[in-house]
């Protein structure tokens, strides 16, 4: 991470070297993504742990608690165990207050830790979008909808959970990391790559709709096709076929048949 400024997570002002977008459809994009954002997520679990095992860890947040007045005492040592569902946006202040003590470096084992917290907040996030584009593929799969409730659906994916996320992305954008904080680089490039990635996918709605869209048709032709006698043509064709197979045996029965007529009718002449 550069000092003074947190590695942009959003691919608006590097979009050149953003890698190209997965060109494999909505459906199948979203499966992979969200395996992915697994793996960071466990990534940057393991790196909020490490934080924590360091030996002065405990002391620190306690001192924070007890020199800050905003963090409210001995309450900001509870704070800190139990991160996990704690807003963003109060992680994000938590932060700030720390940062603008003049003691950061001190308290560089709780700044540290409140960033990694937020990075894993985005992918949670992200990791949500796309968990709710993998279940309208599945519905639409099966149950097909009008086109006007697919624009819904999507619609409201974007409106809530997508724009929650870009706006906590700008968020962590704006905040100014103190030279005396190291974050691991490479964990966080290759989050920033599969955040890229996913914003370049879904950075055109309509095309997302269309896709969506798309499967519906695909859905809506299958079963007018079983309705229109798709299936009973084919069981039709199964049953000439058997029904060719029976009078072939009927036909090789009845000829051998008539050849033991023959010579029984033979043997009795000679006799």
């Amino acid at each position: 991470m550069g000092a003074g400024q947190s590695t942009p997570l959003t691919p608006s002002s590097q979009a050149s070297q953003a890698s190209q977008a997965s060109q494999a459809s909505v459906c199948k994009f979203s499966e992979e993504q969200i395996v992915k954002l697994d793996q960071e997520i466990k990534k940057i679990d393991g790196l909020i742990l490490s934080v924590k095992r360091n030996g002065n860890y405990n002391k620190v947040v306690s001192d924070a608690g007890a020199t800050i007045p905003d963090l409210e005492g001995a309450r900001f040592a509870n704070y800190m165990s139990t991160l996990t569902g704690k807003s963003f946006e109060d992680k994000s202040e938590k932060f700030n207050i720390l940062n603008r003590s003049g003691n950061s470096s001190y308290f560089s084992f709780i700044l540290e830790h409140l960033l990694y917290a937020q990075v894993n907040d985005i992918l949670e996030e992200y990791k949500a979008i796309l968990s709710s584009i993998k279940t309208l593929c599945e519905k639409y799969q099966s149950n097909c909808v009008a086109d006007v409730v697919v624009e819904q659906d999507i619609d409201k994916i974007i409106s809530e959970n997508f724009s929650n996320a870009q706006t906590h992305l700008n968020l962590f954008n704006q905040i100014q990391i103190p030279d005396t904080i190291t974050l691991k680089e490479t964990t966080l490039k290759e989050t920033i790559g599969i955040i890229n990635e996913i914003n370049k996918r879904f950075s055109n709605i309509d095309n997302i709709k269309i896709e969506m869209k798309t499967i519906c048709e695909g859905t809506r032709t299958t079963r007018l096709f079983s309705r229109a006698g798709g299936k009973t043509t084919r069981s039709a064709s199964k049953k000439r076929k058997q029904m060719k197979m029976k009078m072939k045996g009927s036909n090789s029965l009845s000829k051998t048949r008539n050849n033991k007529k023959k010579y029984n009718n033979g043997k009795r002449v000679k006799k």
